[in-house]
């Protein structure tokens, strides 16, 4: 579960495991917080949403580094202010989990993990104006990772019986090159002369 802390009186929601979601809210901002944190190059709420990992089963024990998946987290940028249009460009307004998911273990028994996860950040110019609130969206999605199709052989299925070596009836031909005779043998056309 993906737990996402409230702000400002916000609430608080959990993602949980293999469910997209897409979360959104409107957060007010007056002007001089805008032009401020835009001067100074700083984002706002979303660009410090996690610690930079995520349990690989979802109940991963803290002790245990293999538990663990480290969260690719692209860079946000930094914002600028434009004071003749009132504007911030490159403002994070949204932000992208995407974790990756395969299967693994005992093919009678597979359990899901996380394989992967990747963090990106939406970004846009916002323009003050006299009521300005900016709508900041959260995305999770879950991308299953294909492993391949576990190999399954099926012999073949036993015949009957069991084969026959070609040569046990020898001297007696069997089979399609076998050469049959109308005469008898040689040997009986002797004798009876």
């Amino acid at each position: 579960a993906l737990p996402v802390p409230p702000a400002g009186g916000l609430e608080a929601h959990t993602i949980h495991f293999g469910e997209d979601a897409m979360l959104s809210c409107q957060l007010p901002y007056d002007l001089q917080t805008l032009k401020a944190k835009c001067e100074a190059g700083e984002q706002f709420t979303l660009s410090n949403l996690t610690d930079g990992y995520i349990g690989r089963f979802g109940d991963s024990y803290g002790s245990n580094a293999a538990d663990w998946v480290e969260l690719a987290k692209g860079s946000a940028g930094d914002p600028s202010w434009d004071d003749d249009e009132l504007t911030c460009s490159g403002l994070v307004v949204g932000a992208d989990f995407e974790f990756f998911h395969a299967a693994f273990g005992a093919a009678v028994d597979l359990q899901r993990q996380i394989v992967g996860a990747r963090l990106s950040f939406r970004t846009a110019s916002w323009r003050y104006a006299s009521a300005p609130r900016q709508i900041f969206t959260v995305t999770a999605s879950f991308v299953d990772v294909p492993t391949g199709a576990a190999a399954q052989f099926v012999p073949p299925a036993p015949g009957l019986f069991a084969p026959i070596p070609d040569d046990a009836f020898f001297p007696f031909a069997v089979g399609p090159t076998a050469r049959t005779s109308t005469g008898g043998s040689t040997g009986a056309r002797r004798r009876a002369r």
